[in-house]
């Protein structure tokens, strides 16, 4: 198994899971973990990432000694076995080349620590305290690049679903340690990530179609073995756009979003204002409804069961009002709506005090009011810094990461430097009044640009935000390529209309800019100058006529004003299209950084803010000042005497026995969720099997050149594995093909239904996407369809099939011959010497025999087809048939299921015995009578049980 893993041997890999060969469960261990990932052939995609991420390797953490450092070692103990042939300098050589050979070793280890620390700078946090093989092997095989390996073991774990979003952090973060010109990596990178994507929203989906509740358990819970993260965080990180638009994790969205609160959103605003309203009629509540409070998996559960149970009563329990206020005010919706209505206040009373607040002198109340908003916004940010890392290790790299997880953190770090630089310039009163004004102005301007975080609600304002967001990416780009323009021709014309300037003035170099730029939109005459006439031009004071400037003009006009603001426009052109298209996506996956944002945020908003920063931070510091004292108190009880643990003891034990009367509840509780999870699990890998069947399936469907139309005019099917050929005949009967609208081809089976005065009707029966007129074969088709090797498809007829069959003589059973393939098996069976018992409600509408009795023969004569009545809608009859055969000593050869009813949908009838008629005609009757002749055919060596069924109604 090692071997094959390290030389990316996948079929093997494979071939060794599925025969069961390798017990995975005992397999991994910290010593073949860290021997994969120092022996693997190609290491450099996972030392790309270390260097990436500025990672060293340690050696302190190593529990045993390399197998490289071994080798070394060896080597030379051999070199040391004949020291007489060496010099005493070419020991010394030897030895330095073999120490720097070891310390290199010892440098190039990989070991788990480093793993683990690599995994945490990837995800944000990580931590495994045990080694599942799937998933270990799976991170092992993402790192290292073995994208088949990684889908190999993604099926043998149990949280795939977890695992897709993982591999999206990995390939999302691995694309950027590539080299800039490694174009086909950095593709390869993104195809995989969008793979296992399409891979995690097709599992959620499925899931989601089959129970809402399980797939909402799939998202919100916690995974233990992956650092408590989840879903929806993950794909957040991994920028999984179209998971995210997927209908569960809107769901889940909306729950969160909404905590239960039903109203719009000026009662939101005014219940906020006004708390008594959030008691009245105007709000509403749904307890069951919020789900995502909970940090552990028995509180989801919970959460999750008392809603399931509530939909199943069909009632809401009531609410007190102290929890409908902690719902209200703990609820994102009432916060952002809150937070929104106050920032519109607060701009208004920002842009009043900028025109009518502010005198050089002193600073006014006004102006202290708002000094007091930059600083309760100033502080917000740095709580939402802290907020962000569940530890407080404040570090450059938390900072650095904080910054570049969402493009707001950035602008909100700006903002708080730029409002507190304008705080401390207000300080020189009347010297620097001016320039604190100008900064006030100029933050004005970038605080009102914050409205578009509140805008990326909207459905139709978040897209457009986006938009210009990228717009001006593209201008930024744009503008450099515009400098090369504009900078030369600015100073050439400038220089050419005043040559005689011997003399630096900032004045002229700012007007050869101004007027090159300001050319562009037309409105300044370069050849006028104020206060300067014809007469007066000296080339110094004023411009001189130069016949080149016209000419530079005309060219700078043409290339500029036609080539490159055009261009510009393409360029809008396609960031346009290209956001339009994925606008949904895009106000999905804002709505869901809107709702991590505003969970996190005061529930008052600025300047009140500020009281509730200061009492978090009080309570941080006295749970630390609590926790450091507890701690001291404890070592010093463990100091103590004896008899003072033996009170505890004493206390413990009456804990204890208080503790027992639950335990039968916490039991219960416990098996509960255990049996929950059991069911996720086996819902998840149901989905996996359903996911990769569709992937097989789309594989075999798209590949290229599987038709062809032979020289009869005959359509020929090639298999997409094999490239055997078969022959396709007509389509059969009430079938018919037909697209579904994305390209595929789907079989339809109409069905005829006779209406009471309109005659027949044809209506949509069975769907399928499988032809019903094929089934490939696994081997090339042989020149001879009577061969022995052949292996048969849907073709092949029942004489080719039985051809080959040794009968004579024998006994054959067949459950329902009267009609279809049971009757062609039975003449096929005659024709060919054996003696066949049919068993159905009426005759075969061929020549038969009754059912022997005793007073005949002990053998039975060849070619016989004898008949017994036998109801499958009544047990009895089929207790009795083998009654009858016991009294024979008769071997049976085979028993042939092929008797079957389809359901009525208009009819529930009932059995003879009180079951439900299609059930026990087709599962309790006929096995059943395997049951009871099972015996008897274990006594006839190679006996057969056979289910025959024919769905293309052949």
């Amino acid at each position: 198994m090692t071997a094959a893993l390290l030389e990316n041997r996948n079929e093997f890999v494979q071939f060794l899971i599925d025969r069961e060969l390798v017990e995975m469960s005992t397999y991994l261990s910290v010593n073949t973990l860290t021997y994969l990932y120092n022996n693997i052939d190609d290491p450099t995609n996972l030392r790309r990432v270390f260097d990436h991420y500025k990672i060293g390797l340690n050696q302190s953490h190593i529990a045993c000694q390399p197998t490289k450092i071994r080798v070394s070692i060896t080597q030379r103990n051999t070199l040391y076995a004949t020291p007489k042939t060496f010099s005493r300098e070419a020991d010394n050589i030897v030895n330095r080349a073999i120490r720097r050979r070891e310390e290199r070793a010892r440098q190039d280890w990989i070991n788990l620590p480093t793993i683990q620390i690599l995994l945490n700078e990837i995800l944000g946090s990580f931590h495994n305290p045990l080694y599942i093989t799937a998933n270990e092997l799976f991170i092992w095989a993402i790192l290292n690049n073995r994208h088949q390996l990684a889908l190999i073991f993604w099926r043998e774990a149990e949280d795939s679903l977890a695992l897709s979003l993982i591999a999206c952090n990995i390939y999302a973060k691995i694309v950027y340690s590539l080299p800039h010109y490694d174009t086909e990596g950095r593709q390869a990178m993104d195809h995989q990530k969008h793979e296992f994507e399409q891979y995690a929203k097709s599992i959620i989906g499925l899931c989601y179609t089959r129970s809402r509740w399980k797939a909402l358990y799939l998202l919100l819970r916690p995974f233990t073995t992956w650092g408590m993260h989840q879903c929806l965080p993950l794909a957040m990180r991994a920028n999984c756009r179209k998971f995210i638009s997927t209908i569960a994790c809107q769901d889940a969205i909306r729950f969160e979003w909404q905590a239960g609160i039903h109203a719009n959103a000026l009662l939101v605003v005014l219940a906020y204002i006004f708390p008594p309203l959030v008691l009245s009629s105007f709000v509403t509540f749904s307890y069951g409804i919020v789900l995502l409070h909970g940090h552990f998996e028995n509180d989801i559960f919970k959460r999750l069961n008392c809603n399931i149970k509530q939909i199943d009563m069909g009632k809401q329990p009531d609410i007190s009002k102290r929890k409908k206020l902690e719902m209200f005010y703990h609820a994102p919706r009432t916060k952002f709506c809150a937070h929104t209505a106050f920032y519109i206040f607060f701009l208004a009373f920002f842009s009043y005090t900028l025109l009518f607040g502010m005198r050089p002198e002193k600073i006014t109340i006004l102006e202290g009011i708002l000094m007091l908003y930059l600083g309760s916004f100033s502080v917000e940010t740095i709580r939402n810094f802290t907020k962000s890392k569940e530890k407080m290790s404040l570090t450059v790299q938390h900072l650095y990461r904080w910054l570049n997880g969402d493009k707001w953190h950035a602008y909100d770090a700006a903002l708080l430097v730029a409002s507190l630089t304008t705080v401390c310039l207000r300080n020189g009163m009347e010297e620097t009044y001016i320039v604190a004004k100008t900064f006030y102005s100029i933050i004005l301007i970038f605080y009102f640009l914050r409205l578009f975080q509140m805008y990326s609600m909207n459905r139709r304002l978040g897209p457009q935000s986006v938009m210009i967001f990228q717009m001006l990416v593209e201008l930024s780009i744009f503008l450099l390529i515009l400098m090369i323009f504009l900078i030369p021709y600015g100073i050439a014309t400038q220089a050419l209309r005043f040559p005689y300037l011997t003399e630096y003035d900032s004045s002229y170099l700012k007007n050869a800019l101004h007027f090159a730029y300001y050319r562009l939109y037309d409105d300044v005459p370069m050849e006028v100058n104020e206060g300067c006439e014809n007469s007066t031009a000296d080339g110094i004071h004023c411009p001189v006529y130069n016949f080149v400037v016209p000419l530079l003009l005309a060219i700078y006009m043409l290339v500029v004003v036609i080539l490159l603001v055009n261009l510009l426009i393409a360029i809008f052109s396609n960031v346009f299209e290209a956001v339009e298209k994925e606008s949904l996506h895009f106000w999905k996956a804002t709505m869901l950084r809107l709702l991590f944002e505003y969970k996190k945020a005061p529930i008052v908003p600025s300047p009140f803010s500020l009281f509730q920063s200061l009492y978090e931070t009080v309570i941080y510091t006295y749970e630390a000042c609590i926790k450091r004292y507890l701690n001291t108190k404890r070592l010093r009880r463990n100091r103590q005497s004896n008899i003072e643990v033996g009170r505890v003891i004493e206390l413990c034990e009456s804990i204890n026995e208080v503790d027992e009367e639950n335990d039968e509840e916490l039991e219960n509780a416990d098996r509960d969720i255990e049996t929950y999870k059991n069911s996720v699990i086996q819902m998840q890998r149901w989905a996996v099997g359903q996911v990769l069947r569709q992937k097989s399936f789309k594989a075999a469907s798209g590949a290229v050149n599987t038709h062809r139309i032979s020289k009869t005019g005959l359509v020929v099917k090639r298999h997409p594995l094999t490239g055997s050929e078969s022959y396709l005949s007509p389509m059969p009967h009430h079938w018919s093909s037909s697209s579904d609208g994305h390209g595929n081809t789907l079989f339809i089976k109409f069905v005829l239904v006779l209406l009471l005065y309109e005659g027949f009707s044809s209506i949509n029966g069975s769907k399928t996407y499988i032809d019903p007129r094929l089934s490939l074969p696994f081997l090339s088709v042989p020149k001879c369809r009577l061969e022995k090797s052949i292996r048969f498809d849907n073709l092949a007829t029942v004489s080719e099939v039985l051809n080959d069959c040794k009968v004579t003589g024998k006994l054959i059973i067949i459950l329902g011959g009267t009609s279809g393939i049971g009757l062609h098996l039975a003449k096929s069976f005659i024709q060919r010497g054996a003696n066949v018992f049919c068993l159905s409600r009426e005759p075969p509408h061929v020549k038969w025999f009754p059912f022997p009795s005793l007073d005949s023969s002990k053998t039975l004569p060849e070619s016989h087809l004898f008949w017994t009545h036998l109801d499958l809608t009544c047990l009895q009859t089929v207790v009795d048939f083998v009654e009858n055969m016991s009294k024979f000593g008769w071997p049976i050869e085979s028993v042939i299921i092929s008797s079957a009813c389809l359901p009525e949908p208009t009819q529930n009838l009932k059995s003879v015995d009180g079951f439900d008629s299609i059930l026990q005609i087709n599962l309790f009757a006929p096995i059943l009578l395997i049951r009871l002749l099972l015996h008897r055919l274990c006594f006839t060596s190679n006996s057969t049980v056979v289910f025959v069924s024919c769905r293309a109604l052949r």
